[in-house]
């Protein structure tokens, strides 16, 4: 695919979008009755994929192609029906005397048996987390919620203040409550965002919404045992006060 976003740290790249090519391949499972019966609606519906592709690429500012692309592998193994990824980007005339850099990333997903084993390899250890929270669908009583179900599965160490932040991408909207919380689980990593995901499941989050458009709760994995695994980290201010 051939798509334009906002993508580099120079001037002029801060200020017009620049053109990026997306090329990936999905394993899926394709199940042997849709073999017999030649019906769609059981297997992963490429289109909708393609859509929440280019809406990530096109509303998103990013300043690494590394960040992008890890960004488009999360999204696509972040379906269901998907089991590997891998992802290349490239931006054409990113150097001179290059026709283009690119970036490819792969990655597997964690199925429940092989996340069984990475558990009982870190059954001992507490890991420590950071939550980025963001919400503007009626805001107060969400993120009480989410509090409540997150605390039911790990200790909550310290919720940061929260503030008002402007809406990026689309502006005609609410502003968003947004935060962080601090906790400690012996949970893995996988597990931990899994929950997250079915605590915005939980509230109502709608996944086919526009990804800048507005929302009951946002939760991020931002920092996992110190180490900072989303870049929103150093971009958005209240995260990075949130760093207790």
């Amino acid at each position: 695919m051939l798509l334009r976003t906002y993508i580099g740290f120079n001037p002029d790249e801060l200020t017009n979008k620049q053109d990026v090519i997306i090329n990936y391949e999905i394993e899926t499972d394709v199940p042997e009755r849709v073999l017999e019966s030649d019906d769609p609606s059981d297997i992963l519906d490429y289109k909708i994929v393609t859509k929440k592709v280019v809406e990530l690429v096109q509303e998103g500012r990013f300043n690494l192609l590394e960040v992008l692309t890890k960004k488009i592998v999360d999204l696509l193994l972040a379906e269901d029906k998907v089991n590997y990824v891998r992802v290349e980007v490239d931006k054409p005339h990113a150097l001179r005397f290059a026709e283009s850099v690119s970036v490819v990333m792969e990655e597997r997903k964690l199925r429940s048996s092989r996340m069984d084993e990475v558990a009982a390899t870190e059954q001992v250890r507490i890991n420590t987390a950071i939550i980025g929270i963001g919400s503007n669908i009626d805001p107060e009583d969400n993120i009480s919620k989410m509090l409540s179900l997150l605390g039911a599965k790990v200790k909550i160490l310290k919720v940061s203040s929260l503030i008002k932040t402007r809406p990026i991408g689309i502006t005609n909207q609410s502003d968003f409550t947004n935060g962080a919380v601090n906790v400690e689980t012996k949970l893995i990593k996988e597990e931990l965002k899994n929950i997250l995901k079915k605590i915005e499941d939980e509230l109502g989050r709608d996944r086919n919404a526009p990804k800048f458009g507005p929302r009951t709760i946002d939760l991020d994995l931002i920092v996992w045992n110190g180490d900072i695994i989303d870049e929103e980290y150093y971009s958005r201010d209240f995260l990075f006060r949130a760093a207790f």
